[in-house]
């Protein structure tokens, strides 16, 4: 099972060859650290130092290290300050060598909750990417969707099937074709007059 010794922790992820680093604190230290690695192998790490940095030296170049565990994630919470103030690090030189982007770890949204204002806000910001979608928009996606599917031989012989043996029962033409009767009853009610498709 991964992450069986999960535990609250500090961490570090340094670049060796040039002594940067970034800090981190999380009550799942494991799963955490998991996710920083993951973010940069796809290149998609939201600290673009640290992701610059990963794509220079490489992986094998950095080194990810639990510094402290503890069950209280507020003294956690305390360390990581202290390090983004520069008056604790581990082995890194000085506050100059730190990758972090927030100097403060209250300016993260950890543990808290957007406001009702801010979630309609957010809200409101989604709905204003889909002012292109016009009814002329989704035909040309379900004509561009239907042209896929009409291209694929085998589907479009399962419609012929359906389409050409009306006298059959919806269940009988689904029982020789391996589908769902209601799949066929769809099938029959979208292409039955439309054999120039076909």
């Amino acid at each position: 099972m991964p992450y069986v010794n999960e535990h609250p922790g500090l961490y570090t992820i340094t670049c060796n060859p040039v002594g940067r680093y970034y800090v981190g604190s999380s009550a799942h230290v494991l799963k955490r650290t998991q996710e920083h690695k993951r973010l940069l192998r796809l290149g998609t790490h939201p600290n673009s130092s640290l992701q610059t940095l990963f794509n220079d030296y490489g992986e094998d170049k950095f080194d990810v290290t639990v510094e402290v565990s503890c069950s209280d994630i507020n003294e956690l919470r305390y360390l990581e300050q202290q390090c983004l103030n520069g008056e604790m690090w581990f082995n890194h030189g000085d506050k100059n060598n730190l990758l972090n982007i927030a100097s403060n770890i209250k300016g993260v949204m950890t543990r808290r909750k957007h406001s009702a204002e801010t979630k309609a806000l957010f809200s409101k910001m989604r709905k204003g990417k889909t002012d292109h979608i016009t009814d002329e928009y989704r035909k040309k996606l379900s004509e561009a969707q239907e042209a896929r599917y009409l291209s694929d031989s085998k589907f479009l012989a399962k419609v012929r099937y359906i389409v050409n043996n009306p006298s059959m029962s919806y269940a009988a033409r689904a029982r020789h074709l391996g589908v769902d009767t209601s799949n066929v009853r769809r099938l029959y009610l979208r292409y039955k007059d439309r054999s120039n498709l076909l």
